[in-house]
């Protein structure tokens, strides 16, 4: 294993209930009802973007409208979300301490369908965001997980700005997809590394273990990961 490409939401930090609330309280402005199931089982994992169309379609938004109707839900959204973790964000269990541990064996990236300045905030209130060398999120790329092309991005990244800074962790210029370890709390997270041909840790923290078999190993969360178990993959 050459380097880490971690999540970001319900990885590092503990917050997709925070998301559902936020969600949940401005598609109820629009008399659209978000269960928990739908969230969890539906969305979990995709670009807030996808989110609300698929929402808002669902809910009989007209297809001319749909643009400007997600966009609007998505800034609202957004300030919600900010209000949410302006009280608190919490960290999921051992995230800090296994970032600034795991950093200093392997390079590490960021691979986020949430906006960046959502990740940046999130990064530096941990105090890990100088440990992490990359941070790719959904205004970096086209199309969201499962989509691979986040994973994807963020491999170039690592592999360019470790042989830019001459870093002692050596990436080749055309270091295989197997050598990046992806960290994923999602479905639809480890469905983009099967896609990108990258191995995979998942973490229950927002689903159970029976919905994350393409992992290659399943864990509770960071803090009963060990450097150890990802060497050994």
């Amino acid at each position: 294993m050459k380097a880490l490409i971690l999540d970001y939401n319900g990885v590092l930090v503990n917050d997709e209930p925070l998301h559902l609330q936020a969600f949940r309280k401005t598609l109820a402005a629009s008399g659209i009802r978000l269960s928990d199931g739908d969230y969890f089982t539906r969305y979990l994992g995709l670009p807030d973007r996808d989110i609300a169309r698929d929402a808002l379609r669902r809910a009989g938004t007209e297809a001319a409208g749909l643009d400007d109707a997600v966009d609007h839900l998505l800034a609202r959204k957004a300030f919600a979300y900010r209000e949410l973790v302006r009280r608190d964000l919490p960290e999921a269990p051992g995230a800090a301490a296994f970032v600034l541990a795991a950093a200093e064996r392997w390079p590490i990236a960021v691979a986020s369908g949430a906006i960046r300045v959502e990740v940046e905030d999130g990064l530096y209130r941990l105090g890990i965001r100088d440990a992490v060398s990359v941070v790719v999120t959904i205004e970096d790329v086209r199309r969201g997980k499962p989509d691979p092309e986040i994973l994807l991005t963020a491999r170039e990244a690592l592999i360019r700005i470790v042989r830019s800074v001459g870093l002692t962790q050596a990436l080749d210029a055309d270091e295989p997809a197997a050598s990046f370890l992806v960290i994923e709390d999602s479905p639809a997270g480890l469905a983009a590394a099967r896609a990108a041909w990258m191995p995979a840790i998942g973490v229950t923290t927002s689903r159970p273990a029976a919905e994350l078999k393409p992992a290659d190993l399943v864990v509770s969360d960071l803090a009963s990961l060990t450097l150890e178990a990802i060497a050994a993959l």
